[in-house]
């Protein structure tokens, strides 16, 4: 009698300790991408496993350089098997003239593209006929496309009243996009964004968006606001195979 309720307690007690798991959303191992993600390595995909999964817990993958966060409502069967990803040339181009489209204070962003010069060298020239708005959530800029134009970049807004979420995107204020429309033009280009000096992309490879920033340059509750939006920007149309 007495062996038989140890037994049964110690059931009760496993089903539990897994029952309270799930509802605090939090790994039982640490988070193997460290503390990009958040502070707490325990934190399961922001405390929100009702609208969010992530069974590996590696979202977001660091190397010596950069980290990348893909979307993780990603589906395989719905991929339009669309691959928009920026060279070695476009990095480095984009790199070399960020100063372009850089935005220290004020309250508008600058938008540029990389295209050829006479010599052949791609470089950054800046957008014409720029168009912006700007509310409570993030900035916006537009323009229309040169011709022969391989990427877009364009500078989030570094200090002042109007200072940018970092490298932030704001879908609601671009059809629902954010920084990922330039992906789902007719000719799609990958779109570099500018920071505090740093360069990040959004960037498609085989239907499943994602971003890339060195090392260091989001905070965790930045990397949470671009893992929600590309989960969410995964799902438009445009991205999305029915």
């Amino acid at each position: 009698m007495i062996k038989g309720t140890c037994i049964a307690a110690s059931l009760a007690t496993a089903f539990l300790m897994i029952f309270a798991s799930a509802a605090d959303a939090r790994f039982l191992q640490t988070d193997p991408v460290g503390y990009t993600a958040d502070q707490n390595l325990y934190t399961y995909v922001a405390n929100d496993p009702l609208n969010h999964t992530d069974p590996s817990g590696m979202v977001t993958v660091c190397n010596q350089q950069t980290c990348t966060t893909t979307a993780d409502s990603y589906n395989a069967a719905h991929s339009t098997g669309q691959t928009t990803v920026a060279t070695p040339a476009m990095k480095q181009a984009a790199t070399a003239g960020a100063s372009t489209v850089a935005v220290h204070s004020g309250t508008q962003e600058k938008l540029g593209f990389g295209v050829k010069d006479a010599n052949g060298n791609l470089t950054v020239q800046a957008a014409t006929g720029v168009t912006t708005t700007t509310n409570a959530t993030g900035s916006t800029a537009g323009s229309a496309v040169p011709a022969g134009a391989e990427f877009g970049i364009h500078g989030h807004i570094d200090t002042g009243p109007n200072k940018s979420n970092g490298m932030v995107d704001a879908p609601s204020l671009n059809a629902g996009f954010g920084d990922t429309r330039s992906l789902a033009l007719h000719n799609p280009m990958p779109m570099a964004t500018v920071s505090q000096g740093q360069v990040g992309w959004h960037e498609i490879q085989n239907g499943q968006l994602s971003f890339t920033a060195p090392v260091g340059a989001l905070s965790p509750s930045q990397q949470q606001s671009i893992q929600n939006n590309l989960n969410s920007e995964q799902m438009l149309p445009s991205f999305w195979k029915p």
